[in-house]
């Protein structure tokens, strides 16, 4: 439709939002699948997760050859054998299925984890610091129950929580646009004024506002929510939903969070070695008595992260070459050995 228009922009921008959501969602939360061990012919799963890649990005060069012919060129050869991406048929729409429904669904997920990724950032919580649970307000939870492990995965929580209550976690407060009301409303503007601060609005289930007599179109107004005094919460885009998230800590959620840590800081290493991906090693961690406690209960699961055989604590071999890396703001050492 943009290039029906002329409009260059518009399809570039296209092309853009989508590679993002097929990099950085699909591919990375496919990479389980794209790594499983068995051969694509014993595996299901894993067939159907390559011709999904593969169609995509076969498509994907098609759509994207006249803004980047080169590179596009280079991928279709590679990927097909064939001639050239130029040659080949511009894609129809009507060559795939369309399930809109799992669209809106993923979309809203997608919505979710980041409106908790943002809160965990405000916060100053890292990522790989585990979260008792997320609350989510307002929402049909059966459009995104089959989705449970992902945000989970994601937003590192160990429970959802749904609820109806949003007054239990923020209040929306209304923000008329001056600028657009005025010119509409000449004075009486100061009465929406008046009444939005008050709370004296309701709103109306086609997304518009009611004002004491004034409706206000989506246009003409913001809503923003205000999180209520010792809680972290956001809205989703809409301002249909809240999402909460539960941020007191407990010692075996601060343990784990230092044991996935640790994990992070042996792949590092591990790249820092060259290693491939399927070297098995024997590791060894240097660290202080407290953190060495910490993630000592952890051991089991770091071993497994990181293709580790066997872990020990503060052994230190002076043969060995020490990596640094950095659990919850401690500097450790990491010494790595093979087989």
């Amino acid at each position: 439709e943009h290039m029906d228009n002329y409009d260059l922009p518009g399809a570039t921008s296209e092309i853009k939002s989508f590679i993002d959501a097929l990099n950085n969602w699909y591919i990375r939360r496919s990479r389980d699948r794209f790594w499983s061990p068995a051969k694509p012919v014993h595996d299901n799963d894993k067939q159907d997760a390559y011709d999904t890649l593969f169609t995509v990005l076969h498509t994907l060069c098609k759509l994207s050859a006249p803004f980047l012919p080169m590179v596009s060129e280079e991928i279709f050869k590679s990927l097909t054998r064939e001639l050239s991406v130029h040659e080949a048929e511009w894609p129809l729409p009507t060559e795939f299925l369309a399930d809109s429904d799992l669209v809106n669904t993923m979309d809203l997920v997608r919505d979710v984890v980041s409106a908790a990724l943002r809160l965990r950032e405000d916060a100053g919580l890292r990522v790989r610091l585990p979260l008792q649970s997320i609350t989510i307000a307002g929402l049909d939870a059966t459009s995104i129950t089959d989705f449970e492990l992902l945000i989970k995965d994601e937003v590192n929580v160990k429970s959802i929580i749904y609820s109806d209550d949003l007054a239990a976690h923020g209040n929306f407060v209304l923000k008329p646009n001056g600028k657009v009301l005025g010119p509409r409303l000449g004075s009486d503007v100061q009465d929406v004024f008046r009444a939005a601060k008050m709370g004296e609005w309701v709103r109306l289930s086609d997304g518009r506002v009611k004002v004491k007599d004034y409706l206000l179109e989506s246009h003409e107004f913001e809503l923003t929510l205000l999180a209520n005094e010792g809680t972290t919460a956001t809205s989703l885009p809409g301002d249909k939903a809240v999402v909460a998230l539960d941020t007191e800590m407990t010692d075996s959620l601060l343990n784990e969070g230092k044991a996935r840590d640790a994990v992070r800081a042996i792949q590092e290493a591990r790249k820092g070695m060259n290693l491939i991906l399927t070297d098995r090693i024997h590791l060894n961690i240097v660290a202080s008595n407290e953190t060495t406690e910490a993630i000592k209960s952890f051991g089991d699961y770091i071993c497994e992260q990181v293709l580790g055989k066997s872990l020990t604590f503060n052994d230190a071999d002076k043969d060995l070459e020490t990596f640094t890396g950095s659990i919850d703001g401690e500097e450790i050492g990491i010494q790595i050995r093979l087989d």
